[in-house]
């Protein structure tokens, strides 16, 4: 079964990264800012989420308590 996976980091190299070495084992899906990730978080559930801490549009530290809320899943 593949993960899906939400990878939230503003280095657009770290996502083509990520891609190259899931090989298509996962469904991976990137967010480049924390508000386009809880627009996502929003609409989809995800096994797995890969946070940077030092977003341009915030703290991915305190946005792991505000991930609980927003997904309907348990991460």
């Amino acid at each position: 079964m593949r993960a899906k996976i939400l990878v939230i980091d503003s280095n657009i190299d770290l996502h083509q990264a990520i891609l190259l070495i899931s090989r298509n084992e996962h469904a991976i899906t990137h967010s480049y800012s924390l508000e386009e990730a809880r627009a996502k978080l929003l609409d989809d559930d995800y096994d797995m989420v890969i946070l940077e801490t030092a977003l341009p549009d915030g703290d991915g530290l305190e946005f792991c308590k505000d991930i609980k809320h927003l997904s309907s899943r348990r991460l």
